[in-house]
């Protein structure tokens, strides 16, 4: 069978297997950082770096925008439900530390 077809099954995936596994059966926890996240990477390692100012405001928000697309990308497109649901948690943690802070 192709790597790019999903496996074909007798029964219902169960939800550990929705939870855990992508469409072809392979558990997938950890990808290679797509670009949004290692952008915010960065942007938070640079800041350490930066005195407080407008430069440093800027990079700040620069990280938090490519979060909050990382975010919002693996709420709709995450490849199992572990990656959705860290998706939303990351979202959630955004919006509380905005919202309290």
């Amino acid at each position: 069978m192709p790597k790019n077809q999903p496996r074909r099954r007798h029964r219902p995936r169960t939800f550990a297997e929705k939870f855990w596994e992508n469409e072809h059966g392979q558990p997938v926890i950890w990808q290679k950082p797509n670009i949004y996240l290692t952008t915010w990477i960065v942007c938070t390692i640079i800041n350490f770096f930066l005195p407080f100012g407008d430069l440093a405001k800027l990079v700040g928000f620069i990280g938090l925008i490519s979060l909050i697309v990382w975010a919002v990308l693996e709420v709709c497109s995450g490849v199992n439900n572990f990656r959705r649901l860290l998706g939303g948690l990351v979202l959630l943690v955004l919006l509380a530390s905005r919202l309290l802070g």
